[in-house]
């Protein structure tokens, strides 16, 4: 499962700082992980969680980024999207990517 990035090659990402220490969910860390590794899933992978506050959400959702950057995968960027901020449109979306990225992305409506 490992993918080595060689040291001059840096992934790009607008990750928050990781949490620390992060212990005791290795099942949970080991469950994400194949699901956004998972072969049959497209290219642009999205996963979100749910559950009450407090319970360590964002602290494994960024412990799992974390190992799978460190790891090597997603060698094209990991874009971060902090839904609590308010701003979870699709244009914050799209400015995310600018801004991380160093991209233009365009919107296209589709006609139904």
């Amino acid at each position: 499962m490992n993918k080595p990035v060689s040291e001059e090659k840096r992934i790009p990402h607008n990750l928050p700082a990781r949490i620390q220490p992060f212990v005791d969910r290795e099942k949970e860390l080991q469950q994400i992980s194949q699901a956004l590794l998972d072969p049959h899933i497209p290219i642009v992978t999205v996963t979100g969680m749910g559950g009450m506050g407090g319970i360590g959400k964002t602290a494994l959702a960024l412990e799992v980024t974390y190992r799978l950057l460190e790891q090597g995968w997603f060698p094209g960027g990991i874009c971060w999207l902090d839904c609590r901020a308010g701003d979870s449109t699709l244009e914050a979306f799209l400015r995310t990517i600018q801004v991380t990225f160093g991209l233009a992305p365009t919107l296209i409506a589709q006609k139904e």
